[in-house]
């Protein structure tokens, strides 16, 4: 009214909380530039099925979204940004295959903090889904990924690079993690 304004263009709808959420993730996903964590959490109030199983996979490996951004160094054991990556890996490989994933991350040595992203996910998928029975050893998967180094496999894939092109990453770190695996694997069913 102060500033003359006479009319504002709205709609008002009375709608359960449910509803309102899955409306609020359709308009700011849709419309408004909106973090994938925020879309993520939106559809999880809204009873999203897509967003249901996504939580019951991040809760079998220990990862949280994060709410807000956070830097890879600040933070915690079981903490992504990557929401948007894992959906994608859900979709790709199935649960089992992101599970093993990413309890190899948040289950393994320090718990990893920072390096559950997509450059690291995804080739451990990749690895596990092409060697199934890797994938469903259980705790002996998790217990030969203990020693596993992902700062080193990291480093060793960015080595002397200026930019680093994501492919050639992951094919980098897909391979330290299948060499690994066959060796420590392979020692133990000999033995």
């Amino acid at each position: 009214m102060l500033r003359g304004i006479e009319k504002v263009p709205c709609e008002i709808v009375h709608i359960d909380r449910a509803r309102q959420a899955e409306a609020f993730a359709a308009i700011n996903g849709n419309i408004t530039r909106v973090s994938a964590q925020v879309v993520y959490y939106a559809r999880l109030t809204g009873k999203d099925p897509e967003a249901e199983e996504m939580a019951r996979v991040l809760s079998a490996a220990e990862v949280t979204v994060c709410r807000g951004a956070k830097t890879l160094r600040t933070m915690k054991r079981g903490e992504t940004n990557a929401v948007g990556a894992i959906s994608k890996l859900l979709n790709k490989f199935g649960p089992e295959t992101v599970i093993s994933a990413l309890q190899c991350i948040t289950q393994t040595g320090s718990g990893n903090p920072g390096f559950l992203r997509a450059m690291i996910m995804e080739p451990l998928c990749v690895v596990l889904h092409r060697n199934p029975k890797w994938r469903d050893s259980g705790e002996r998967l998790l217990r030969e990924m203990d020693s596993f180094d992902f700062i080193e496999a990291w480093d060793a894939a960015v080595k002397e690079r200026q930019t680093v092109p994501s492919v050639t990453t992951q094919m980098l770190i897909a391979d330290a993690v299948t060499a690994y695996l066959t060796t420590t694997m392979s020692k133990k069913n000999a033995a």
